[in-house]
């Protein structure tokens, strides 16, 4: 256990569901919690990496080694270049030691920890409230709402010299509110006809709310340490270097679907769903905010046919297919509008006068991501389901694929657009085995085996004015370049780089057009892999005996 690492949780739970009568039933969940917690300000590595003759604070010998009043956190740069006495272990003889831990004027971790605090507190409030009204036999109306408030503030504070020798003191104030809000409200018809007709509806309209606020103040050259509050601070700063830290931040978001579903089965054995829902968000541009995602899909128990009624070993055999389209909203709230930021300061009538400059492209045609899916699959268990097959194959399509694409300025007033340009094709199988080799009452197996393969394709990533049609992805700090490319044909996740020959005569790496220096030229580099695997296995189990389990997964 690390100092200054706990969390602390306080909750109260309550859930009430009532009839109002025998049409009307109502129901609400309260959740209030608190948490107080705090993580320490170094980590498990820097104890490791700090040799461990060293104290944490000066003793009397270190003091006389060094120079630095007992008491004081040691850093690795009191010790640099010092000499002292010891005792050979090997030889038993006396002999001079120059002790070299490092340079750094950094302090100790266990000095980090002590000189640095963060605590943070979280209040939360997870409300939930519905509503079920039996409008008639067949016909049923609900409507689920949520509230959830979520406040989280950090107190955080250095002393003098916390992390490094010359650091000042400074306080840094953060907290952040964030408000969900959701309703959906349904309408439910389910009726049979004739003993063999099973019809199913549902038309529904939800919509949902977030907003965030967040908060940040950044103060320096306080009097003391015995205060860490920012009332004390000798000044205020807006900026830490270039990174801003004090000021106000505000971003929400919201979105509105309108959805319905027909279900219909004929005797349990011919089944068939069909759905269609409209999503509005406004991450979208003005004129795209809304896509358009419909559903079908059939299904035929093959073991409810005559021609298998006296095949007892099946239990189920169902064959399905199904096509559907989904859509993605799943980046940063405004990718559709010019953002702006502070880009310095003129003087102006006596004062200073903030400029600002674009920090984004506005795309107004911004739209939905969507994707395609159709699938064909087979279901099939045996033997009172101790054992089972499942068989999919499928072939996704996304377009309209989301991107950071680089453009240039002008015309454009930021060098890059995130805009709909590409298309990706997934298309594979995928089996799986499950089954209960054993069970009995005390004790029970339970595996599943699945083997499945994908193909991956960029089908499409540049159009009439993205025409460049490789880009470099896959940044590797310890190779200082980008791993992997974007081509069109190919596969995301392509590996490129340079080709491997063999040695010389001197044992040195050989490649394929490499210059007299050992380099090789980024456009003699080759296609050298891929991160989609051929083919993937996992094998999961389960055993219980008696009051005992054990899991793993391979």
């Amino acid at each position: 256990m690390m100092l200054k690492n706990y969390y602390k949780r306080y909750n109260v739970k309550a859930r009430i569901d009532a009839d109002l009568s025998k049409r009307v039933t109502v129901g609400i969940n309260i959740a209030p919690s608190y948490t107080e917690s705090e993580r320490p300000a170094t980590n498990f590595t820097d104890f490791v990496r700090t040799p461990s003759w060293m104290p944490v604070k000066h003793t009397e010998e270190t003091s006389a080694i060094t120079g630095v009043p007992v008491g004081e956190y040691t850093r690795g740069s009191h010790f640099n270049g010092k000499t002292y006495t010891t005792i050979d272990p090997q030889t038993g003889l006396e002999k001079t030691v120059t002790a070299t831990p490092w340079g750094s004027t950094n302090n100790n971790p266990r000095g980090i920890i002590d000189n640095v605090f963060s605590p943070k507190g979280q209040y939360r409030m997870q409300l939930q409230g519905y509503i079920d009204i039996k409008l008639l036999k067949e016909l049923r109306f609900r409507s689920s709402n949520s509230f959830n408030f979520n406040f989280t503030e950090t107190d955080t504070y250095q002393n003098v010299g916390a992390k490094s020798a010359g650091d000042s003191n400074r306080g840094y104030y953060t907290s952040s509110k964030s408000i969900n809000l959701a309703s959906e409200n349904t309408l439910n018809y389910s009726k049979k006809f004739k003993g063999i007709h099973q019809l199913d509806g549902l038309l529904g309209a939800s919509v949902y709310k977030y907003t965030n606020k967040r908060t940040g103040i950044l103060g320096f050259d306080f009097p003391t340490d015995y205060i860490h509050y920012l009332s004390a601070a000798g000044r205020i700063d807006q900026y830490e270097g270039t990174t801003l830290r004090t000021g106000t931040w505000k971003n929400d978001n919201a979105m509105v679907s309108y959805f319905s579903r027909v279900n219909y089965a004929l005797k349990d054995r011919y089944l068939l769903s069909v759905s269609l829902r409209t999503d509005g968000s406004s991450k979208f541009g003005k004129d795209n905010k809304w896509g358009w995602f419909p559903a079908v899909s059939v299904g035929w128990r093959i073991n409810k046919e005559k021609f298998l009624s006296n095949v007892k070993w099946i239990d189920d055999l169902k064959l399905r297919a199904g096509y559907g389209v989904t859509g993605n909203q799943d980046f940063s709230n405004y990718k559709s509008l010019m953002m702006m930021t502070t880009a310095g300061k003129f003087y102006y009538n006596g004062q200073w006068i903030n400029t600002y400059q674009p920090a984004s492209n506005a795309n107004p045609d911004l739209k939905w991501e969507k994707k395609a899916e159709f699938n064909v699959g087979v279901d099939m268990t045996m033997f009172d389901n101790r054992l089972s097959f499942t068989f999919d194959y499928y072939k996704r399509t996304t377009s309209n694929l989301l991107y950071d694409y680089i453009v240039p300025t002008p015309p454009y007033v930021y060098n890059t657009l995130f805009t709909n340009v590409g298309k990706v094709t997934n298309e594979g199988v995928e089996l799986t085995i499950s089954g209960t080799p054993f069970n009995t009452r005390d004790f029970t197996w339970n595996t599943s085996l699945t083997v499945s393969h994908n193909k991956n394709k960029l089908v499409k990533f540049t159009n009439d004015e993205f025409t460049n049609g490789t880009y470099k992805v896959g940044w590797s700090t310890s190779a200082a370049c980008y791993t992997q490319r974007l081509i069109e044909g190919q596969s995301l996740g392509t590996f490129y780089g340079p080709i491997w020959l063999g040695t010389d005569t001197d044992g040195k790496d050989v490649l394929l057009g490499q210059n007299a220096d050992g380099s090789v030229p980024e456009e003699q580099w080759e296609k050298i892999g891929c991160a989609y695997p051929d083919a993937t296995l996992s094998w999961s189990n389960t055993f219980r005996y008696k009051k005992f389990d054990l899991s793993f997964s391979l």
